[in-house]
């Protein structure tokens, strides 16, 4: 596959993925609450997840470029898909690392001494 050819993947496959995760905000909005306001760092945030996670299922599904036609549905509902659950996966991800990393800079609970060194009770 030549660069060009591999450029119009990833962004083909980014379009994709954004797509389902539009899908995939839209239907998770009908479920909460209609007086809640939008969030637009949220879906910003879950658009790019969705960009990343159709590009690489694009270049993982679609690895010849005569695969890439527009007859081809399958792989273009695969490539949505992939954004619409590969969004939860690599948010998954992050939030597992976020997680860790905040609990690795938590300071150690103080205990409180006595005057000789010895543990309160």
């Amino acid at each position: 596959m030549e660069t060009t050819q591999l450029l119009v993947a990833i962004v083909t496959g980014g379009v994709l993925g954004m797509m389902g995760q539009g899908i995939r905000f839209i239907i998770g909005m009908g479920k909460e609450d209609p007086n809640k306001p939008v969030m637009a760092g949220k879906l910003s945030q879950g658009l790019v997840i969705g960009f990343i996670a159709g590009a690489l299922a694009m270049l993982i599904k679609a690895p010849k470029a005569e695969e890439m036609t527009i007859a081809n549905r399958e792989l273009w509902f695969t490539i949505v898909a992939a954004g619409y659950a590969g969004a939860d996966f690599i948010e998954g991800i992050f939030n597992t690392l976020k997680n860790k990393l905040n609990a690795s800079q938590t300071p150690p609970a103080v205990v409180p001494l006595e005057k000789d060194g010895a543990v309160k009770k």
